[in-house]
């Protein structure tokens, strides 16, 4: 069942050890040095990298290799066409 593997997969993200080390350090940022400023942007990465992996490990149970290996092709197609248009790495 679907529902169960994506429940899964996002359990999986959100307990990750890399995950799991990012909250912590962001928890012991906070408590020593409360910039607003500083801490926005912890958090942003911190829910930036747990989205990634989120969709990252959906992807995999919703895609089959196949499927996976051509929206990975046509990715990287269209950053060709991107870095093409726009001169360059961006």
């Amino acid at each position: 069942m679907k529902a169960l593997e994506i429940q899964q997969a996002t359990h999986d993200a959100i307990f990750d050890e890399r995950i799991m080390a990012q909250a912590e350090m962001l928890l012991a940022v906070s408590q020593m040095n409360p910039d607003k400023e500083m801490m926005t942007k912890m958090i942003f990465a911190y829910s930036s990298m747990l989205a990634a992996m989120v969709a990252s490990n959906v992807t995999q149970v919703l895609l089959t290799e196949q499927e996976f290996e051509q929206m990975t092709q046509e990715i990287n197609e269209f950053e060709q066409i991107r870095d093409s248009v726009l001169g360059g790495d961006n």
